[in-house]
């Protein structure tokens, strides 16, 4: 018997491979944060320098300070 590459738990992941499970991630927080802008709720990102920012639907972005924790 050949090992798989990916050692995922079949009951917990349904048989799917990493790959898999990491696209569907992805698509899940692409359709969530279109609905979130259909919806007219800003989106939170970070940029490249690790600036929070405020993306809003229109376009605009609104610049967040970041909170000390």
């Amino acid at each position: 018997m050949e090992a798989r590459e990916e050692s995922n738990d079949y009951d917990l992941t349904f048989g799917l491979t990493d790959d898999e499970l990491t696209e569907r991630f992805v698509q899940a927080v692409r359709l969530a944060i279109e609905r979130d802008k259909i919806m007219g709720i800003p989106v939170i990102r970070v940029d490249a320098d690790g600036k929070i920012y405020k993306e809003y639907p229109d376009g605009h972005l609104e610049h967040v300070a970041a909170s000390k924790a």
